[in-house]
């Protein structure tokens, strides 16, 4: 449910830092709209008594309940952008179900809803189930997981394209390097020293022409004060940086 929502603000955010994402029945502000679709005289009462229970369970305790409540549009692929998504959803039926939430049709557009906002995603896809509640993970485990494998091939046949926009860790410093390639740049993202951050240590960054796989640079020497040309080499999830005569004088882990 928040997870989701969290997820969803989160990628919006720090978008270089999500290469994909797998939600499980998350929560989605339309949710409302499928108790006053269904029954437009009671269904007001019934929200503002929903509503109403979930403040008082809380008892001041739940901080996230504001945010569940405002009912904003959830971010989608125009604020997080061409990810590889999965959404997973619960449409099974409710014996005698004593809302309008739980009720036959309204199981069934809340699987609607959820395909309608993961369709926003062009590599979006959707997985119902009618065998599990709100908990998937804990009565389908098995779904769950096979889901989020597949989640990963995917991402990891993208990272294949030898991106190397992102964030990178120094391999043997506590560093953090950013690597902007709108911007054809990295400089500092975190280090110790806090007045390193958002140093430029690489500049003019441009794909070595006829590889996919090496990329030409200038570094900051500062031993001798300048920028120095560079080359950039990443094979599977390491990134490494060579002077012009092939001496190494960075490694980056992904």
């Amino acid at each position: 449910s928040l997870g989701g929502a969290t997820a969803r603000n989160y990628a919006s955010t720090f978008p270089d830092d999500v290469l994909g994402m797998l939600l499980v029945d998350p929560e989605n502000p339309r949710d409302i709209e499928i108790i006053n679709e269904i029954d437009p005289i009671n269904g007001p009462n019934e929200i503002a008594a929903i509503k109403k229970n979930d403040y008082e369970l809380s008892d001041g305790r739940w901080c996230f309940l504001d945010a569940i409540w405002s009912k904003k549009t959830a971010k989608d692929h125009d604020d997080i952008g061409d990810i590889p998504v999965t959404l997973i959803a619960t449409t099974m039926k409710h014996n005698n179900p004593q809302m309008i939430f739980n009720s036959d049709v309204g199981r069934k557009r809340w699987g609607e809803i959820q395909q309608d906002w993961v369709k926003t995603f062009p590599q979006g896809e959707f997985i119902a189930t009618s065998k599990s509640g709100h908990y998937i993970q804990q009565s389908e485990p098995q779904l769950v997981l096979n889901e989020l494998s597949k989640l990963i091939e995917r991402v990891e046949r993208q990272t294949k394209d030898f991106d190397i926009s992102g964030r990178w860790i120094h391999s043997t410093k506590p560093v953090i390097i950013q690597f902007n390639m709108e911007s054809n740049e990295a400089f500092v993202f975190r280090h110790d020293e806090a007045n390193s951050d958002g140093l430029n240590i690489i500049k003019n960054i441009t794909q070595h022409k006829g590889t996919d796989s090496q990329w030409n640079g200038e570094m900051f020497d500062g031993y001798q004060g300048k920028y120095v040309n560079v080359n950039i080499l990443k094979s599977n999830n390491e990134l490494t940086v060579f002077t012009e005569d092939g001496t190494e004088v960075l490694k980056l882990l992904r």
